[in-house]
């Protein structure tokens, strides 16, 4: 009895001697699962437009609740059932992927892969979206006849985009004013008054495909003032007629040496000085000079023919090429060889064409007239013509084709004209027309109109091109213009005035202007 109250007694005492922070905790988890890509392979290539499984191989002393994963970065997609998976479309990817996993466990600790790469092979190529958003808007009205034209274009799979662009007065604008064209947007120039313009774009992406935008349409502004600029080569200056009051002012400013022509557009006067070799632009309404376009020495320039803003072209018969000019900076952009003697000039259906009359100044000789056809975009020289003898100036018709006046050699070859159809490029006919006139235009009613020197003007039909009539006899007819009533202006050189004629050849008015009146412009 003894012994067992000695033993409860020790084994009460022991157990009150217990503290409790000695009874034993639970080890808590800090070893974080271990993750890895098994598929796809770093390094390897998956087909673009296709589903793959990403699968990841994850392990942990306790338990992997689930796996996270990561397409470039961004969380894509988790599975928490062994094997972990993830189902990946790269539809529409075109480049260099990465795919990284993240494992968790009970414990919320977390294990990271290493980051993989895959490269997308074979992916399809999108078209580029549909041109919109046109500047001039659809069906404008009252639009400069120097516009800049500009859309909005983008390419589903980011790929670079170049433009085609289609112009002209057809509802359907076959025409290409640029090819290649690597911004959505391009000045153009040269338009006439109150006529609609058809344009369209055609959008190229840098794999071939292609998309074509709608066709939109604008209509240009109608002159808002009536003048007629006169070029005095003589008196070396310019005097303006006020058509709606018929006043003159004579002498508003002074030009260079031997002046040959005068051109106004979009607000300026353009002054080709062939003795100073360089064209002088002026403000058109203060006659105030803004800038000279320097051509260099030994080149005479002739005449100027003005595609843009941003680009024109000057004929210079000494040095036979054309110089391309920035009429807004006044530089030089480049020079184009031509033949002999370039002189006449004008731009239509995107290209340019330069008459050259092939003078021989030692011989005082003339060989082969041609024209030389000039790409717009690529400003080189991609065609020849042959004409007839010394082709000097250069008009556009209402129905598209181009007439080249050839003078002559002033002996027994008379003048001809040389019509050319700029859709082809090539000599359609050959009219001659006698006597040995320097100077042309066609106005807009479908007349011709050839200046001589002391033999006044001949009118032809400019359709048919039979010559009609002759007005001005025993004067000079070296400029002929037209305002927007269809009267014509003829310069009379040797006595210093600018006649007015009706439609019908009738002199209505005359002008006294400055001395030796070459070249007329109207505005």
């Amino acid at each position: 009895m003894k012994k067992i109250l000695l033993f409860v007694i020790f084994l009460f005492v022991s157990l009150s001697g217990c503290k409790k922070d000695s009874m034993i905790e639970p080890i808590k988890d800090t070893e974080k699962p271990t993750v890895s890509v098994l598929f796809p392979a770093s390094g390897s290539d998956v087909k673009a437009d296709t589903v793959y499984v990403v699968i990841a191989d994850a392990n942990d002393n306790t338990k992997v609740t689930k796996v996270d994963f990561y397409i470039n970065g961004q969380n894509s997609g988790a599975d928490s059932l062994v094997p972990f998976e993830y189902r990946w479309s790269t539809q529409g990817l075109t480049t260099t992927q990465t795919i990284m996993a993240k494992a968790f466990d009970e414990a919320g600790n977390v294990g990271t892969s290493a980051v993989i790469s895959v490269s997308i092979k074979g992916a399809a190529n999108h078209a580029p979206v549909v041109p919109s958003n046109s500047i001039p808007t659809d069906a404008a009205t009252g639009v400069s006849k120097e516009p800049t034209l500009s859309w909005s274009c983008s390419d589903p799979d980011g790929n670079a985009l170049t433009y085609d662009v289609y112009f002209g007065t057809s509802s359907n604008p076959a025409t290409t004013i640029a090819t290649n064209q690597p911004t959505p947007s391009i000045s153009w120039g040269g338009l006439a008054d109150s006529t609609t313009y058809f344009w369209r774009i055609v959008a190229k992406d840098s794999k071939g495909a292609t998309t074509s935008g709608p066709v939109w349409s604008f209509t240009t502004a109608r002159a808002t003032s009536l003048r007629m600029y006169v070029l005095n080569s003589l008196g070396a200056s310019i005097s303006v007629i006020d058509l709606t009051k018929d006043t003159v002012y004579n002498n508003v400013a002074t030009v260079g040496m031997w002046p040959n022509q005068i051109l106004y557009s979009n607000a300026k006067l353009y002054v080709v000085n062939s003795g100073s070799n360089n064209v002088q632009v002026f403000d058109a309404s203060t006659y105030v000079l803004k800038g000279t376009i320097s051509l260099g020495a030994n080149n005479n320039p002739m005449l100027i023919a003005i595609l843009s803003s941003e680009k024109a072209y000057v004929t210079c018969s000494q040095s036979n090429c054309v110089k391309v000019v920035n009429p807004t900076t006044f530089a030089v952009l480049k020079t184009i060889p031509m033949g002999v003697g370039a002189t006449g000039i004008a731009i239509t259906n995107g290209k340019v064409y330069v008459a050259n009359t092939a003078f021989d100044g030692a011989t005082y000789a003339y060989g082969q007239g041609t024209v030389s056809v000039v790409s717009t975009t690529a400003d080189t020289v991609i065609k020849t013509i042959n004409v007839s003898t010394n082709p000097q100036g250069c008009a556009v018709a209402p129905n598209g084709k181009l007439h080249v006046l050839c003078t002559g050699d002033y002996a027994a070859e008379v003048g001809k004209l040389a019509i050319i159809d700029p859709s082809v490029d090539a000599l359609v006919q050959t009219v001659t027309v006698g006597g040995n006139p320097s100077t042309i235009a066609v106005a807009s009613s479908g007349t011709g109109y050839l200046g001589t020197f002391g033999q006044g003007i001949i009118r032809y039909n400019a359709t048919t091109y039979a010559v009609q009539d002759f007005a001005l006899s025993g004067k000079d007819g070296s400029g002929v213009a037209f305002d927007l009533l269809g009267n014509v202006y003829v310069a009379a050189f040797g006595v210093d005035k600018v006649f007015k004629l009706d439609v019908n050849n009738i002199v209505k008015r005359e002008y006294s202007v400055g001395d030796g009146p070459l070249s007329l412009s109207p505005k």
